[in-house]
């Protein structure tokens, strides 16, 4: 017993010890020693941290959704299966703040138009935002980043090189020219070292009449080289000449902006970046951070192992300091404010992180045993300027590091990854790279960097740079580096895969159309190099060994180097002067001992022959290639036999940098087949690279590049597709404009100047933030004959839009405007005149002398002419549209509507104030918030819960009740509603909807039908050659044969014809034009059918019928003692007017014929599909006989009340029945 509670003791001591402990943080919490639980959560990470012993191993701290502005070092100590976790409570969005609110009131800064100035601002700040967009530094020459060129060469001067040196550098003024912009005393971002780019002060401009000249320190630089100079200017504020420009004059504590819209910025949103790192990780381990947003800040990871961050998005992480001054530029951006973990940090990951618009790397890993896995890097570094070592993207000096399952696109530095030593680099997807400086490569193996590397399964493309190299300069294979591994990757439109140095092994790799005549694979001939390299099973078009010779013989060219070659060196080959030659003893880089390598089933389209490479004139016609839907993995699958099963899968033993290794081994692969195939991928492989998860975004601009297709990933910034917490920017002068035809929803949009946004007849777009537009810009929302486009914005923005109404030629169509500030004037041109009046105007029920239209004197300015949530008549004399231009309601709003004298002064027009469609019914999206459910109580008692649209040629009633399950108002539309007394009808944001447009334009759209319930509907029209009016039964579990309110409507009685039912149970003497039943009436129901009209001719059609088809449906004329079974048309005759009920009535019934009118008794029913039951009085005896259509008699028979009649045929019958003095003949159709 004592060794079982010792037992327990132990069990309970030891959960203690380890029990997660959670303290929550708040942006309203209060730091004191109480805080921390979910109810008084903390106000600071800070402060919980500094108490003792309140975060061990094992605990959390859970930051509430908010934006927090606070500063804190982590130093605690989790364990391996104890971790300490930093983490966003579930589903809440949380931001680390880099910034601080710049607040004040902004005048007119006189010498620029456009641009404002804030006196008195003294902080340091190094970026600045406004409404959370990011500010250009003013510069010479201009860049943008809402259209990618501030990470262009197009908006650097160029340099003339020929008449440059190192101090002095001649502009090319053919590409910019400053004019009269002193770039004397300003920091100058110059690329004149190819792949390195320095920051400098300017000591001298000297204007010329042609190329102007400036000057520097030759101290304050590394590296000049005398090609591809490029060059920007800042740290002036003659340069703040743009809109999204900013400057801090430090000197005079002013700070100056010019906004995207160049008005007056004091009411907006702008933060200015002031902190590097709000997060520092020193002395901690085991600790995880995540689901955690970083705006213009990152994390600063000091002597720390075991780290991870999962989760996070790094937004604008980091800043140069140029905007400080001149006396800051010591070290330029070589000063630590990027993502760091420094040499001590090891064993720690990065993993599913998006980093973008970083200026300066990424992220830099300078320990061991680092992952960056699955995370998504893009806008990295627009000046590429005074970067740590080789100046990368991503830096890497630690030793077996690995860079895995990453998506890389848009960078500025030359090279992308520096890996470090015996590296790991797979599986990565990388694109558009080294965009602000010459040479370089996406994976640059330097020296040291290439033992042991491993580079497999990645996939390079679209990129001026080399997708893998490894690469020094000069020197023997020992310099350039020895024992590298590169398999089973795809590069495609680089500059190819260059190895130079030895020993190095090439396998299974897919490089084609590489750019600038380059080759794609080079197994450089270089100082004696590559004989013992290994080079097997690639795909390429063009091998070689340089960059660019296709002819492989001495002296002109190089052979191939590697060991083997038929006729060739096995001790590799030498440039002497302009000559190519074997090596040969005495040489400085010569190896006695010959080389091993080999080149074995390697396929390209240089018809020379080498040892180990096959022709084939069309090697993307062997794999699954096309280019043209945009490039993916399966785009270079195996197709052709040529490359199947023709590989090899050697064992040999090759040399490595720590011994030797089986080839089999250091390149996994296993055959799909008999054999290896060649290339990248076996026949019915299938990975795939880069990051795995759509990231959230904070800005994506629109480009255009490929189309004007939303859905198409190459026309934005980020590469991809842009979602529902996206910010996305459209900017001006892109190739293709911007429209939305599918359904979209983001988080906001922000048109610039010159930016178009169309949201096409088949497009839905829902924007849950701000819709930005420059007062000179819209958004376009359009309607065609097929559909209308919808847009719905659910934050408080009032956007400039136009909707373009679209009307059928030559007839009259309801409309709602949603817009304000529209007039008369802006659409007459549109529309048809008529004596000094647009064929525009609207219903006034107080008309004097009666209800009626009033339409515009062509040429009206009148304001408020034309108000959203009313509803208009308008015309055109052409099929088109009809733009409405405008500022988009934001709110929810009220139509007055009134009962006036007359026969029409209840009916009140109305319009859809919005450019979305609008939720009818509750059997449509919401069924609270719809236009029925919410103004039930305003709309004729009950009676007349319903809403009258035109569709050119008749009203139509819509209700919960409709057959046509019109659920959705469309953008545009107006409509009539009755009142009943003097009240509102409220039209809502949350009635707003999307539809799929269909149905016709000008009218309520269609919807569709609710589930679980039985409905049944009956629809017919009346025409009499002038008016066309329609009378809707339905048949429903939710209604009752007395008064529905939203089921049964009343009629609209405009208009000399009419068709319309009464109720059969509490009858208001209400005219229906809907008249909704039990639907367990649907057998045996006879509906009172009404007719108003003076025509002599009127045309019944059937336009619905969803009537069970053993229910047969009769009208009963009881003047002509007629039954007519309505199952397409029918005319009726009449010499006199007809008016109101009586003479005309509805059957639905089982009957084969309904009850007879000479007796009123005998009835005929339809047993099945020969035979009939008749049934008359108890007490009356019949005689009957039934003639076939020939007048055949085929049964003759009497029965007492009632008889069946079986075997009849198909066809038309005749029925003639004697009861005592009565005499009926009837036909009937057997079918």
């Amino acid at each position: 017993m004592k060794n079982l509670f010792c037992a327990i003791f132990v069990f309970l001591f030891s959960f203690s010890s380890y029990a997660q402990n959670t303290k929550y943080v708040a942006t309203n919490g209060v730091d004191n020693n109480s805080c921390g639980t979910i109810q008084s959560p903390c106000a600071t990470v800070g402060y919980v941290l500094a108490q003792n012993s309140w975060i061990q191993a094992g605990d959390k701290i859970v930051l509430r959704g908010g934006t927090y502005r606070e500063t804190f070092t982590v130093s605690n100590d989790g364990q391996a299966n104890s971790r300490i976790e930093i983490t966003a409570y579930d589903n809440e969005s949380v931001t680390i703040d880099g910034t601080v609110d710049v607040t004040g009131t902004w005048s007119s800064y006189g010498s620029v138009s456009g641009a404002f100035k804030l006196n008195s601002y003294s902080a340091d700040i190094t970026q600045l935002f406004v409404d959370d967009q990011p500010m250009v530094s003013a510069r010479w020459p201009n860049a943008q980043f809402y259209d990618d060129s501030i990470f262009s060469h197009s908006t650097w001067a160029e340099g003339d090189e020929d008449n440059s040196s190192n101090g002095s550098l001649t502009i090319d003024e053919s590409v910019h020219n400053p004019g009269s912009l002193d770039l004397n005393g300003s920091i100058g971002v110059l690329n004149i070292g190819s792949f390195k780019t320095w920051t400098v002060e300017m000591t001298g401009h000297t204007q010329n009449a042609s190329n102007d000249v400036i000057t520097y320190n030759t101290s304050d630089i590394g590296t000049y080289k005398d090609k591809h100079h490029y060059y920007f200017f800042e740290g002036k504020l003659n340069y703040l000449d743009t809109n999204n420009e900013w400057f801090h004059d430090k000197t005079n504590n002013i700070l100056y902006l010019y906004p995207d819209d160049g008005l007056d910025p004091s009411s907006r949103s702008i933060k200015a970046k002031t902190t590097d790192y709000r997060v520092t990780l020193n002395g901690a381990n085991y600790l995880t951070i995540k689901n955690i947003n970083f705006f213009a800040t990152t994390i600063n990871v000091i002597n720390s192992d075991n780290i991870k961050i999962e989760n996070c998005n790094f937004y604008y992480p980091s800043a140069s300091k140029r905007m400080l001054g001149l006396n800051h530029l010591i070290g330029g951006l070589s000063s630590t404010n990027v993502m760091t973990f420094d040499a001590n940090s090891d064993n720690n990951t990065v993993e599913k992180c998006l980093f973008e618009y970083s200026e300066g790397e990424a992220i830099k890993i300078k320990g061991d045993n680092n992952t960056i896995e699955n995370n998504y890097f893009h806008h990295i570094d627009w000046s590429a300027s005074e970067l740590e070592g080789l100046m990368v993207s991503i830096y890497c000096t630690g030793d077996s590091n690995t860079f895995t399952k990453n998506t890389i696109h848009t960078t500025g530095a030359s090279a992308t990854v520096l890996p470090g030593t015996a590296s790991t680099f797979s599986y990565n997807k990388v694109t558009n790279t080294g965009l602000l400086q010459s040479d370089g490569a996406v994976f640059q193996g330097t020296k040291a960097n290439v033992a042991n590397s491993k580079v497999h399964h990645n996939f390079v493309y679209d990129t001026d740079k080399y997708a893998f190299r490894y690469d020094a300069p000069g020197g023997d294979a020992t310099q350039a580096g020895s024992f590298g591994i590169m398999h089973h990757n795809i590069a495609d439109k680089t500059n190819g895969l260059m190895i130079k140095g030895n020993n190095q092994i090439i396998a299974h790799n897919t490089i084609i159309n590489t750019i600038n005549n380059r080759n794609d694979i080079i197994i450089l001939s270089e100082d004696c190099s590559n004989t013992n390299t290994w080079l097997y099973n690639n795909l390429a078009e063009r091998i070689g060994a340089h960059r660019s010779a296709t002819q492989f013989s001495l002296a002109s060219n190089s052979p191939m180097p590697i060991a083997g070659n038929s006729g060739g060196s096995n001790h590799g080959y030498i440039k002497v002067s302009d000559d190519w030659r074997a090596c040969q003893s005495g040489d400085t880089y010569y190896n006695a001992t010959a080389g091993n390598g080999s080149s074995q089933n390697n396929i390209d389209q240089i018809n020379v022959s080498r040892t180990g490479i096959t022709y084939n004139s069309g090697v993307e016609s062997l794999i699954n290639y096309n280019s043209g839907d945009g490039k993916s993995e399966s785009d270079y699958h195996p197709t052709s036999n040529i490359i199947i099963n023709q590989g090899i899968s050697p064992t040999n033993t090759v040399s490595t940098s720590s011994g030797t290794g089986q080839l089999n081994n250091l390149i996994p692969h296993t055959n799909a087949g008999s054999a290896a195939d060649i290339g990248a991928f076996e026949v019915g492989e299938s990975w795939t690279a880069g990051a795995d998860w759509g990231p959230n975004f904070y800005n994506v601009y629109w480009k255009g590049a490929t189309s004007s297709d939303w859905n198409t990933a190459s026309n934005w910034s980020t590469g991809s597709i842009p979602g529902a917490d996206n910010n996305v920017i459209i900017p001006g002068s892109r190739p293709n404009s911007l429209t939305v035809d599918e359904s979209i929803a983001v988080k906001s949009i922000d048109l610039v100047s010159g930016g178009n946004l169309i949201v096409g007849p088949n497009g839905q777009l829902t924007v849950s933030g701000e819709i930005s537009t420059p007062s000179t810009q819209q958004v376009i929302i359009q309607q065609d004959s097929s559909g209308s486009g919808s847009l719905i914005a659910k934050s408080a923005s009032s956007p400039n839009i136009t909707f373009r109404n679209w009307l059928l030629a030559n007839q009259w169509a309801l409309i709602g405007v949603p817009v304000t500030g529209e007039v008369v004037n802006d659409i007459d041109d549109q529309l048809s005149t008529n004596n000094g009046k647009s064929a525009i105007g609207y219903w006034d029920n107080d008309k004097s002398g009666g209800a009626g239209w009033v339409t515009f004197n062509t040429g009206s300015t009148v304001a408020n002419e034309l108000v959203p949530s009313r509803g208009y008549e308008i015309m055109r004399s052409s099929e088109g549209g009809v733009n409405f231009a405008g500022t988009m309601l934001n709110t929810d709003q009220n139509q007055a509507i009134t009962t006036e004298p007359g026969t029409n002064g209840n009916w009140n027009l109305v319009g859809n104030p919005y450019p979305s469609f609008l939720n009818l019914t509750d059997d449509s999206d919401d069924a609270s918030n719809n236009f029925l459910t919410v103004n039930s109580a305003a709309l004729g008692n009950g009676a007349y819960v319903a809403v009258y649209a035109w569709d050119g040629i008749s009203y139509d009633t819509y209700n919960q009740a409709d057959g046509d399950s019109q659920e959705k108002i469309a953008p545009g539309d107006g409509f009539f509603v009755y009142a009943s007394t003097d009240t509102n009808v409220s039209f809502t944001e949350a009635m707003q909807t999307h539809d799929n447009g269909s149905g016709f334009v000008g009218s309520v759209a269609n919807g569709s039908l609710s589930s679980g319930s039985r409905e049944s509907f009956f629809k017919v029209s009346m025409s009499d050659g002038n008016e066309r009016k329609n009378l809707l039964i339905s048949f429903t579990d939710k209604s009752t044969r007395g008064l529905d309110p939203g089921y049964d409507a009343g009629m609209l009685t405009m208009g000399n014809s009419h068709i319309y039912t009464r109720l059969i149970e509490g009858d208001k003497e209400i005219k229906l034009s809907i008249q909704s039943l039990p639907y367990n009436d649907l057998n045996g129901v006879v509906l009172p059918f009404g007719i108003d009209s003076r025509s002599s001719v009127l045309n019944i059609d059937v336009i619905k019928n969803t009537i069970p088809k053993n229910t047969n449906i009769y009208l009963e004329d009881r003047l002509l003692n007629t039954f007519k079974e309505l199952k397409n048309s029918y005319v009726i005759n009449s010499d006199s007017e007809l008016k109101g009920y009586g003479r005309f009535y509805l059957h639905f019934t089982s009957e084969l014929i309904p009850k007879l009118p000479t007796d009123g008794e005998l009835r005929i029913f339809k047993l099945s599909e020969k035979s009939i039951r008749l049934i008359g009085k108890v007490d009356s005896f019949y005689n009957a006989k039934i003639y076939d259509f020939t007048g055949r008699l085929i049964k003759d028979l009497g029965f007492n009340y009632k008889t069946d009649i079986d075997s009849l045929k198909k066809g038309v019958h005749i029925l003639h029945i004697i009861e005592g003095s009565f005499v009926t003949v009837k036909k009937f159709v057997v079918d």
